[in-house]
This record gives structure tokens, C-alpha cells and sequence, in this order.
């Protein structure tokens, strides 16, 4: 392996999450996605990257 492309990080407040990764790395959410039906509850999704970058992060 090369690079890191894709990182996953899971997160207690994803809305907090996605503010605190805009803020320090100029992240954008450029997909969100959500299921239920999970025993711990719903799941949320978002998908962080830096316009330059190919690597991105899921929160």
C-alpha cells in the first residue's frame, strides 16, 4: 500500500464531528447517508474531503 485513501471514524456527535473537521482541515460533507433498524439505534453516515485531496474520512 501506497497511501491512505478512505478512514473511517466513528463519533459520538456526528454534526459536532463534521464542524470540528470543517473547521481544522476544511473538510465538506460530500455524502451523507443514514440506516435504522440497528439493535444500539440508527446509524449515520457522513463522508468528509478536502477539495485537494484524494483522501477522505466517513464520521
Amino acid at each position: 500500500m501506497t497511501r491512505i485513501i478512505h478512514v473511517n471514524i466513528n463519533v459520538a456527535d456526528l454534526d459536532r464531528s463534521v464542524a470540528f473537521y470543517g473547521d481544522a482541515f476544511s473538510f465538506k460533507v460530500f455524502e451523507r447517508q443514514a440506516s435504522t433498524g440497528y439493535a444500539d439505534g440508527d446509524l449515520r453516515v457522513a463522508y468528509l474531503r478536502a477539495d485537494d485531496s484524494p483522501v477522505e474520512i466517513e464520521v
